[in-house]
């Protein structure tokens, strides 16, 4: 990359200065290379004010962490301190160090996007000049989480290997036998119902068919009955896991590119040709995503073929409604590599009281910020299309990684930044999705990625 050479150099400086000029403590070469996991002679070409090298921005991520609290040095080994250590105060010292750090590199590195069309409302991202049709794939709530009927045994049996998995060394044979009872589960709730309705035809009136009926509730006890595909008032759209995120994006794609074929779909119905033309994915990081491998589904089997060193998995000992976390696989240096044996987490970030405990609002834990994946690539089964993917670990996420580029006030903004530092066309980037406690309910903003804060780690940074 090009750049003035000045600006080079201040950053260079900046970066000696933070070592050398720490108050109270002077961090050696060594030290600070031991902490980051590099080379002594990488921290040098970093410094070096000659011909300085530019650093990559989760570099700089690192030096901020570093450098926002003396706790690094602490111990018999400098170290890099979790995010989920640090006090507010060293917090906001971190967030301001990456914006300046950042901010400089900026000016030191400016590589120029190749993509100048427009669509119709002067946007460059979602606009598909070829006029191949658009298919925006939403997570698709399960049946259970909605409808008047039980769980099928699939999501139960996925439950009780996770705890026997859990345990520390064998599961005890009561949790085991457990386990394999459940195999009959969806039997036992179709022959309540026959049991039931046949009942109600010998005896209508009688305790047995009272009996049975009772036992067959405790199956269906919530639901929302509009889910049910053959009510009368049936609502197809209650399925729709990422509702918000489409109604907003299919407005969008459909205004910057009038007469395209724009359409949804739940990933059970998706056709062959639908992946062929160009793809939108939403949602789902808790499964599409996910580090167990099981890849069965025809969207599963395009992104597979992506070659992201990103996944998703549940923090160890985590809760699996709020825990889950983007893990970005790293090689020796810490370039993302999906076959790097080292990890980095990114969480979403929630309030904490004085005690540590998450503050709640209506009996939920308060969000700050959410972690979202926003990428595009080259469609592997139609290089001629593009596969784009907006991802959160909550709902949140994914609607601000869509709003990034559909906000009137900030695309323009973030679609600089992107052309500016990414290929438009091969790139991803996780990024922080802010969310403000409104005086009703919590609220979805639009991240802004000139904030440096507001990006985590992508593709660009190696």
């Amino acid at each position: 990359m090009m750049g003035d050479q000045r600006s080079h150099v201040v950053l260079a400086q900046r970066l000696r200065e933070l070592r050398t000029q720490w108050p109270s403590v002077v961090v050696t070469q060594r030290q600070l290379a031991d902490a980051l996991g590099v080379s002594v002679p990488l921290i040098s070409s970093w410094e070096n004010t000659a011909t300085p090298a530019v650093p990559s921005e989760g570099w700089l991520q690192a030096y901020a962490r570093f450098f926002a609290t003396h706790r690094s040095m602490e111990g018999d080994v400098p170290r890099l301190l979790d995010l989920r250590e640090l006090t507010d105060e060293e917090e906001q010292a971190r967030r301001a160090l990456v914006d300046e750090l950042v901010e400089l590199r900026e000016a030191a590195a400016r590589p120029a996007s190749e993509r100048t069309q427009t669509g119709a409302l002067g946007g460059r991202f979602y606009y598909f000049p070829d006029g191949q049709p658009v298919r925006i794939i939403y997570s698709k709530l399960p049946d259970h989480e909605l409808l008047r009927r039980p769980p099928s045994a699939e999501p139960l049996l996925q439950a009780a290997r996770h705890v026997l998995v859990g345990q520390d060394g064998e599961p005890a044979g009561e949790l085991r036998k457990a386990a394999e009872e459940l195999q009959h589960y969806d039997t036992l709730h179709e022959a309540l119902a026959l049991l039931e309705e046949a009942a109600h035809r010998l005896e209508p009136d009688s305790e047995a068919v009272q009996t049975l009926r009772a036992a067959r509730h405790t199956f269906e006890s919530v639901g929302v009955q509009y889910a049910n595909p053959w009510h009368p008032n049936a609502i197809t759209a209650l399925h729709n896991g990422d509702v918000d995120s489409v109604l907003e994006l299919v407005g969008h794609v459909r205004a910057e590119n009038p007469g395209a074929d724009v359409r949804w779909v739940a990933p059970d119905e998706l056709s062959p040709d639908d992946l062929t033309n160009h793809v939108v994915v939403l949602g789902g990081a808790d499964t599409v995503y996910g580090t167990e491998g099981h890849r069965s589904s025809a969207l599963d089997y395009l992104l597979a073929r992506l070659d992201l060193p990103v996944s998703t998995r549940l923090a160890p000992g985590g809760d699996p409604e709020y825990d889950s976390e983007f893990v970005v696989a790293l090689d020796a240096e810490g370039r993302p590599d999906r076959q790097g044996d080292r990890r980095e987490e990114h969480a979403p970030r929630f309030f904490l009281d004085r005690d540590g405990q998450r503050v709640l609002d209506e009996g939920q834990p308060r969000l700050e910020y959410d972690v979202a994946l926003l990428g595009r690539f080259a469609n592997p089964l139609n290089l001629s299309a593009t596969v784009t993917i907006c991802s959160g670990i909550f709902s949140r996420g994914t609607y601000g990684a869509v709003r990034a580029l559909t906000d009137a006030t900030l695309r323009a903004r973030n679609e600089r930044y992107l052309a500016g530092h990414v290929d438009l066309q091969n790139f991803w980037l996780l990024l922080h999705v802010p969310v403000f406690p409104g005086p009703a309910a919590a609220l979805t903003l639009t991240p802004d990625l000139t904030r440096p804060f507001h990006r985590l780690r992508s593709s660009a940074a190696n």
